[in-house]
């Protein structure tokens, strides 16, 4: 079977998957009180421009390039005494013009898709079945994996679905198993073929609620992962011990410390292990919201068996004046990656900041947004210096409005 044939089969598989898993959770959500349910229903339209001056993430030919976005959307909400449903689309296209007419850049244009779905019924008393889906279709190489060091602007299209139960044991704590289907393809790899994977993943959680304010929860994950080319398939095990503290109303705390094991198919890749942990703080009131983390782990997803271990600190803020008329906000994060098959370390920073201003109503919004992104590499060839600027004009009714 040849990888396009194979690329097909999957696509028209998880389709499938994700058409039977919300025709049952909205099966579920339908009886018990539809009619009765509040809905909302949000259309959006997005319309935007950005320039990088080094749109490749090259160490030493940039190349300035301007995308142009027209991104309609659509938001459903449907709440009920027993139910919970959320959908999220946007489809976007983007089109690429660049400064350099050596560089043929309209080849990168393509149509984006970006689906979250969310649905959850209480099935009895103490029993809450769900499922949640996310789907996208980007050109963005971050996207794939939280920790990811890629930077080709390959197209590719990932798919998440994740069927979830959850039992509440009295007043003092709950039982969640999970399980968590990933397929990775790619369809236009910018510099030569690229592995396509598919991750099973099952998780385990037991939380215990030692009062309103502090809980703790023993989370275990157990997942495989496949890619169709050369690169070793593995297995992970990762058991953790997480403490979640409300501080205040607006305020709330999270420490996680645990381990990795990963072992790997292919005999001559060594198996690896590390400490796994994370620390955060996540706040918020009617005019801010913030929130700070700095994790340790293990890359999940990559290419050509590249893992590193990799320190992550991100802090994100935003802040609202005028009776929400003016937003501010200024994010960014610091990464230290040292893989563990090469002598090869990497230290990232990135910044990104901007200003909104809504109007008719706060029906719509103009943005603006700086971004600034820089990598540092002990090997040549992998260091990047990125600027960019960005401009946007969206549109949001709700209906019925809240």
């Amino acid at each position: 079977m040849s990888k396009r044939a194979g690329r097909q089969i999957l696509v028209k598989q998880f389709q499938f998957a994700t058409l039977i898993g919300m025709a049952v959770v909205c099966g579920l959500f339908a009886p018990h009180s539809s009619i009765a349910a509040e809905w909302h229903f949000t259309p959006s339209l997005s319309l935007g421009g950005e320039y990088s001056d080094n749109f490749y993430r090259s160490e030493q030919n940039p190349t300035r390039v301007w995308v142009m976005q027209t991104a309609p959307g659509v938001e459903v909400e449907g709440l009920s005494d027993r139910s919970r449903l959320s959908l999220k689309y946007k489809m976007g296209y983007f089109a690429h013009f660049g400064s350099n007419d050596s560089v043929d850049v309209s080849s990168q244009d393509y149509l984006g898709h970006d689906l979250s779905f969310f649905a959850a019924t209480r099935v009895f008393t103490r029993l809450v079945a769900g499922l949640s889906e996310e789907f996208i279709l980007t050109r963005e190489p971050g996207a794939s994996d939280t920790l990811s060091q890629i930077i080709s602007r390959d197209k590719y299209w990932r798919n998440r679905i994740s069927p979830f139960l959850s039992y509440d044991v009295a007043e003092k704590g709950e039982v969640k198993i999970a399980y968590r289907n990933e397929a990775l393809n790619y369809i236009d790899a910018v510099d030569g073929s690229k592995d396509d994977s598919t991750e099973n993943r099952g998780i385990l959680t037991l939380t215990y609620h030692m009062n309103p304010r502090n809980h703790f929860d023993f989370e275990c994950q157990v997942w495989h992962r496949d890619y169709t080319g050369a690169s070793s398939g593995y297995d992970s095990y990762q058991p953790q011990l997480i403490y979640r503290r409300e501080m205040s109303s607006w305020l709330m705390g999270r420490v996680a410390a645990g381990y990795q094991w990963r072992k790997f198919d292919q005999s001559d890749v060594k198996d690896l292990e590390t400490p796994a942990f994370s620390v955060g703080l996540v706040g918020g009131t009617e005019r801010t919201r913030f929130n700070v983390a700095l994790e340790y782990n293990l890359v999940d997803f990559t290419q050509g068996d590249a893992y590193f271990n990799a320190y992550r600190m991100s802090a994100f803020v935003e802040r609202r004046y005028l009776n929400d008329v003016i937003r501010a906000y200024a994010g960014g994060y610091y990464q230290m990656s040292n893989y563990e098959y090469s002598p090869r370390e990497d230290k990232e920073w990135s910044l990104r900041t901007g200003v909104g201003y809504s109007f008719w109503d706060k029906r719509m919004e103009l943005s603006a947004e700086y971004g600034y992104t820089n990598r540092d590499s002990n090997q040549s060839g992998f260091g990047y210096t990125e600027n960019t600027v960005s401009l946007k004009l969206a549109y949001k009714f709700d209906f019925p409005k809240r």
